[in-house]
């Protein structure tokens, strides 16, 4: 007599079943979930900048060329940018599903009522190629930059302790935290841990120091037409190669053939673009809009044939393939995914690791008392992304030795919320695919992402009792108020910058400061038709513009009516380290840019 299985053991057998249905499409799973998550974790991480919680970058002051030639580097300026995104509203979050809608039914229409889809393949083909460029030419120069800090990382650590990269000598210094840091030994390999042992001859060292230095390196393009237009543009060597390979795949995609590696090369070039340029702004906002498009998603694919048949009639970079096993009868075909399943929650999760990095320096404000009241003491703002190889090099895997100098910087922070973000991602997206091969049906994969990575983010953040901190996050920019100290003290220094400036024969000289602000800026001047405050906000705009083009262009002669230059610009390098020497920069470098080279017409 038999007895009937348990209820573990039912369990256990239906998980078998279905588990031997999605084993021959194991590997192609786990592509697709490799492959949705490389755009996010490098764009998220490529979107990092100074938070509001950081110190204010200071003032650069005057250096001897002995504490040059003791910098790490000289490729510092980078780490004072501020990262720029485009925030959303509120409005945005509502209206955004209507709009998608309205464009997804455009195209379904559209598909029906043409008999030939390749005028409408190819006119969309040539916008998303000439877009596509410049996301190509993004994503594989910050590609040759974090490889070639791989290589040539500015610290890391051996069973000696730890070395520090002088450019200005061209030399490995390895520094021991003892009354202050102190050079015990010196070696002319720039490459860094075991490849150091490497007996390389000094020509090679001296060809690695080159290439080393090359990022350091840029060329600087000026284009300026009298009243029309000021344009000003920086090229690196990794800006310049992504150009090339990004020219050749584009050009490869739409004038040949268009293999599923090429279309996801586009695809996650499109993504790791849009992610450095867009933000909710807000966890609230970032609510409305995965909620939003949650339903829209759904309606479209459970509700609606248009998603499904965009999707496969169309031949654009707006999906990442990827090649299927052959099925039963042979045929073997591609999983799609939408460039949405990787934008919409990537947007949360970049957001996630930007909300981590402020609250790591939230976390190192001190308040002091003080005569005038308290104040906040802020830490220094240090890139993570520059440093993320020198963090690597300078672990505790390479049993390095002694105290921690304090000159190295590595900018790790934890990285909470982003990892929580991330794992309920994963979870959502091997969600959609097991239900997708057990159904044989498409998936909606909003459905099951959106309450993966929100319930993974507030869950987080109700465990560890922050969500009052986490909702009330904003990244809107506001600017710091200012004392009328600062603000006097400010105006004072424009005035003498005014008089210095007044006597050089300068097109962005002070006496042609109306001209320039109708010119260049647009300035809403008494007696046009907005009102006062939009007049004044507008007229504030434009000082502010004009003063950043005079800075610019401040070396150009005023009988310039069109000019074009190129000018090749490098760090001071192998100056002589006496004591107490200054170097003499030029106009150029106190711009921030050495001197060098420059081609100019005009």
């Amino acid at each position: 007599m038999s007895s009937e299985p348990g209820l573990w053991a039912e369990i256990a057998g239906i998980v078998a079943f279905n588990f031997s249905k999605i084993q021959p499409y194991l590997w192609t799973e786990l592509h697709i979930v490799f492959a949705s998550l490389l755009p996010i974790i490098t764009a998220a991480h490529a979107s990092l900048s100074r938070p509001s919680s950081a110190a204010n970058p200071k003032t650069r002051k005057a250096r001897t060329v002995e504490e040059i030639g003791q910098e790490e580097d000289s490729e510092d300026e980078e780490e004072d940018n501020v990262q720029h995104l485009e925030g959303f509203s509120r409005s945005d979050a509502l209206y955004m599903p209507l709009f998608a809608g309205i464009t997804l039914t455009g195209l379904y229409f559209l598909i029906k009522w043409l008999k030939d889809l390749n005028l409408l393949n190819k006119v969309l083909n040539y916008y998303f190629s000439t877009v596509g460029f410049f996301s190509i030419c993004k994503l594989l120069a910050d590609f040759l930059d974090f490889g070639h800090s791989f290589f040539f990382p500015r610290w890391y650590a051996d069973s000696k302790g730890y070395w520090r990269a002088i450019g200005t000598k061209r030399t490995m210094a390895l520094v021991r935290q003892a009354a202050g840091e102190t050079v015990v030994e010196e070696h002319r390999s720039p490459l860094p841990g075991v490849l150091r042992k490497l007996p390389l001859p000094a020509s090679v060292n001296s060809f690695l120091w080159a290439v080393r230095e090359i990022p350091s390196h840029k060329i600087t393009f000026k284009f300026y037409i009298h009243r029309i237009v000021a344009a000003r543009t920086h090229l690196t060597a990794s800006t310049i190669i992504g150009m090339f390979l990004g020219s050749i795949a584009t050009g490869c995609y739409f004038f040949f053939d268009k293999p599923w590696y090429l279309t996801n090369l586009m695809g996650w070039a499109f993504s790791y673009s849009a992610l450095q340029l867009i933000s909710p702004t807000t966890f609230g906002i970032g609510n409305l809009i995965l909620g939003g498009l949650f339903v829209y998603d759904i309606i479209m694919v459970f509700y609606t044939p248009m998603m499904v048949t965009v999707a496969k009639n169309l031949d654009i970079p707006i999906k990442l393939l990827f090649p299927r096993p052959a099925d039963k009868d042979g045929k073997a075909g591609f999983s799609m995914l939408g460039l949405g399943d990787i934008v919409v929650p990537g947007m949360m999760i970049a957001l996630a690791l930007r909300f981590d990095l402020h609250l790591h320096y939230l976390r190192q404000q001190k308040t002091k008392e003080k005569d005038e009241g308290k104040q906040v003491w802020t830490a220094d703002y240090v890139a993570p992304g520059k440093y993320f190889w020198t963090h690597f090099w300078t672990s505790s895997w390479f049993s390095n030795r002694g105290p921690r100098p304090d000159m190295l910087r590595t900018g790790a922070f934890p990285k909470t919320y982003f990892w929580a973000s991330v794992i309920g991602y994963t979870v959502g997206m091997i969600t959609t695919l097991w239900i997708m091969v057990i159904f044989n049906h498409a998936q909606p994969a909003l459905l099951w992402l959106v309450p993966s990575v929100l319930g993974s983010l507030w869950g987080t953040a109700f465990v560890r009792g922050e969500v009052k901190l986490m909702w009330n996050y904003t990244e809107a920019v506001e600017e710091d108020p200012e004392t009328d100290d600062e603000a006097n003290k400010k105006d004072d220094k424009k005035d003498k910058t005014a008089k210095k400036t007044n006597n050089d024969s300068s097109i962005f000289n002070r006496d042609h400061e109306p001209k320039l602000q109708k010119a260049l800026a647009g300035v809403v001047e008494e007696g046009d038709s907005a009102t006062e405050g939009e007049g004044e906000d507008e007229r504030t705009k434009s000082k502010k513009k004009v003063e950043k083009l005079e800075n610019r262009f401040r070396r150009d002669k005023a009988n310039d009516l069109f000019f074009f230059s190129v000018g090749h610009y490098s760090p001071l390098r192998r100056v002589k380290a006496t004591q107490g020497q200054v170097p003499k920069y030029s106009a150029d470098e106190a711009e921030g840019e050495r001197s060098g080279k420059r081609l100019r017409t005009g």
